[in-house]
């Protein structure tokens, strides 16, 4: 019997082996995921609402009407903050939940405080500014990083077994 037909009679009986491969896409995913966390980790510091950055606005502004604070770890700026040491703890995961979850936060908060300035007689296209605008890209991003996929499955129809010379016999090419 030839090599050929040895290898094509053993690999049409041969299992399916599928293993995971490292995408390129993982690397476009890590790449958008930091611009995200940049953009809402600077966001904080720029002004949200009338001048007021968000790092001096109250965290009650998201379910009243907005006030101010001297405390940062009482402001609307700490949850963009946990919002984006959540993206990089997110880039440790495969499946990308934890920078969608981020995402989602992140756009919700933006949301609520939207509403609050509407609720104030606030307009929304006036009186918000550069921060707050900053804040809404990065969460946006970070739900798009987490539907990336990282790795890309790769189907191989070869004998586990197949004794030739040369060749590894844990079934990988």
């Amino acid at each position: 019997m030839s090599e050929r037909a040895y290898h094509d009679e053993h690999v049409a009986d041969a299992p399916v082996v599928t293993r995971e491969r490292l995408s390129a896409a993982a690397i476009v995913r890590a790449a958008f995921a930091v611009a995200s966390v940049a953009a809402l980790a600077i966001g904080v510091f720029l002004d949200w609402v009338n001048d007021i950055p968000g790092e001096n606005l109250a965290f009650e502004s998201y379910w009243r009407t907005p006030a101010t604070t001297t405390a940062f770890f009482a402001s609307a700026g700490i949850l963009m903050i946990g919002i984006a040491v959540a993206g990089i703890i997110g880039l440790a995961f495969r499946g990308g939940w934890l920078l969608r979850l981020a995402g989602v936060v992140g756009l919700a908060a933006v949301l609520l405080l939207l509403v609050q300035l509407g609720r104030a007689d606030l307009s929304i296209g006036g009186d918000t500014d550069e921060g707050l605008w900053l804040c809404l890209a990065g969460s946006a991003g970070l739900l798009i990083a987490g539907f990336v996929p990282t790795t890309k499955t790769v189907a191989d129809r070869r004998p586990l077994n197949d004794d030739r010379p040369g060749e590894r016999r844990d079934g990988y090419v």
